[in-house]
């Protein structure tokens, strides 16, 4: 059983537990102050905010950081050079990427215009060919026919000429003669007169009509003077006068008709003589369908092909017997032309055969491609047998951005030059031609054609090369060299003598530099000295500084 401690006792036990609590914690204390001391702890996310908040920012950069301070000794050993910035049009500077395309004035596909056989082929991939040079010739019965026809229709038009030309002639001294009879010319007098006219026989009839006529008249006038004597009586007399009068008429029908009928012949002559060039332009337009010029055709002799008619020969109309003005101007009208054909005598035709035709080159130039062709090969219409082309001028076609449009107006103020990585040391020109109106919906881009000339031959199709366009605006703004400008990141600067020995660097804006000088919008005023050689040194000397200050 044990027993409770006296009080006192307690007390005293009380007492010591609390001191050796107190001491307990101040040895945990120090433990804790003396770890903290040697491992301290990491800061939090405010903390570090409020730090960094509490931090000295750096100053910003005035103008005397951008000044590059060397001495005139240095800036001869570096070779630093100035010019000044002048006020003078802007000159804007595009490249684009290019290609060379033949001219399409000067290309060709020669393909044949009539179905055939090939007989010869005359010409080889890179040959150069002349104008009308042949090409290749082929056999073809539609060429043939057609040259046939031809041929028909040149010597019906020859013979039809020869016709319609006689028949003016004989209009012509047929309405004279009727005038000459009118006038009641002696039969002496009008065969002296038309002894070389011909009047066909137009003349037996007139003539005998007119003689005829004569005597009627010479004995009605005898039978007159013997009613006068009263040698026969007035019933004779009357009858003689009526058979003259009919016999009268009868003449002046005669007279009328002839006019008529050589009226309606010559009508007729012209009728068939234009039938007859409508059938030779018909069978020309035919044979130059098919590829064969008429006019440069061996097979056509050349007396039929010289043959032209120039002469457009009126139609007359007949006329009132008796008005002398009128059958005048008609007879003057019809001596358009009345000059014989030449006689000419006939030439065999050509030993080749007429549906033979030659493929010859529209232009000089070069052949490009030949199709697998050999004599004996059939071919048509859809066989592309040669690819020619004259390379002497070739199209430079580019893709330029639409924005650029505005500047390109016309040839008078754009120049344009590219280079080919086949040629990297050679410089072309080229002339503009047109800007194009559409827009490449994929690209979004306008293609530019412009014409080189190619006298070399350097220039080939298909090849790529690299396009700068060089536009002259007329608007005044400061320019300066474009070695002047340097690039730094994605800004342009410059640096401007500001004194002997300081140069100050300056950001321009500028649409980026051109091939010689620079349009620069802001940064630069006419009549500062901008360097032009030495920049690059600058620059480095003003990034040492400004490193070695921060």
């Amino acid at each position: 059983m044990l027993r409770p401690l006296p009080s006192h006792l307690m007390t005293y036990a009380r007492a010591g537990w609390i001191v050796g609590l107190v001491a307990a914690l101040a040895v945990g204390f120090g433990a804790w102050h003396t770890w903290g001391k040697s491992h301290p702890a990491e800061p939090g996310p405010d903390a570090a905010r409020e730090a960094v908040a509490e931090a000295p920012k750096p100053a910003a950069k005035g103008p005397h950081d951008r000044v590059v301070r060397i001495s005139a000794e240095q800036q001869k050993l570096i070779g630093v050079e100035v010019q000044p910035v002048k006020l003078e049009p802007e000159t804007i500077l595009v490249r684009v990427p290019g290609r060379i395309a033949p001219d399409e004035n000067r290309f060709a596909f020669i393909t044949p215009r009539a179905p055939g056989i090939v007989r010869s082929v005359a010409v080889r991939i890179g040959q150069d060919v002349k104008a009308g040079e042949v090409l290749a010739t082929i056999e073809s019965a539609s060429v043939g026919q057609a040259r046939l026809d031809l041929l028909m229709n040149l010597q019906s038009l020859d013979v039809a000429l020869a016709q319609a030309r006689w028949q003016e002639t004989i209009l012509k001294n047929t309405l004279e003669l009727v005038v000459r009879l009118r006038a009641e010319d002696t039969p002496e007098e009008i065969n002296a007169k038309f002894a070389d006219k011909p009047v066909g026989t137009n003349r037996e009839r007139l003539m005998t009509a007119y003689t005829a006529h004569r005597l009627a008249k010479a004995n009605l006038a005898r039978k007159n003077d013997l009613y006068d004597q009263e040698i026969i009586r007035g019933q004779l007399m009357e009858e003689s006068k009526a058979r003259f009068d009919a016999d009268l008429a009868a003449y002046q029908t005669l007279l009328d008709q002839m006019g008529y009928e050589s009226n309606l012949a010559n009508v007729r002559a012209q009728q068939a003589l234009r039938q007859a060039e409508t059938s030779v332009l018909v069978s020309r337009e035919k044979l130059q369908v098919l590829g064969v010029d008429p006019d440069d055709d061996d097979y056509i002799p050349k007396t039929l092909k010289q043959q032209n008619i120039t002469a457009e020969v009126p139609a007359s109309r007949s006329k009132i017997p008796g008005e002398k003005s009128a059958v005048t101007d008609v007879a003057e009208a019809m001596s358009v032309g009345t000059k014989a054909a030449a006689p000419s005598d006939p030439k065999p035709l050509p030993a080749e055969p007429a549906s033979l035709y030659k493929l010859k080159a529209p232009f000089a130039g070069t052949i490009l491609d030949r199709e697998l062709v050999v004599p004996g090969v059939a071919v048509d219409v859809t066989h592309r047998i040669f690819t020619l082309a004259n390379l002497d001028q070739v199209w430079v076609e580019a893709n330029i951005n639409p924005g650029n449009l505005p500047y390109i107006q016309d040839d008078e103020n754009v120049s344009i030059s590219f280079m080919s990585d086949a040629y990297p040391e050679k410089q072309f020109k080229a002339r503009l031609l047109y800007t194009g109106d559409l827009v490449v919906e994929k690209t979004q881009t306008v293609t530019l054609l412009a014409r080189a000339e190619n006298p070399d031959r350097f220039l080939k199709p298909g090849m790529y090369i690299d396009v700068a366009l060089s536009v002259r605006s007329q608007e005044q703004v400061p320019s300066v060299p474009s070695d002047a400008l340097l690039s730094d990141d994605e800004r342009w600067i410059a640096f401007v003598r500001t004194g002997p020995e300081s140069f100050e660097l300056r950001e321009v804006k500028t649409r980026g530099p051109g091939e010689e000088r620079t349009a620069v919008f802001s940064g630069l005023r006419p009549g500062e000295d901008v360097v032009t050689r030495g920049a690059f040194k600058l620059k480095a000397e003003w990034i040492r500084m400004a490193s070695t200050e921060s």
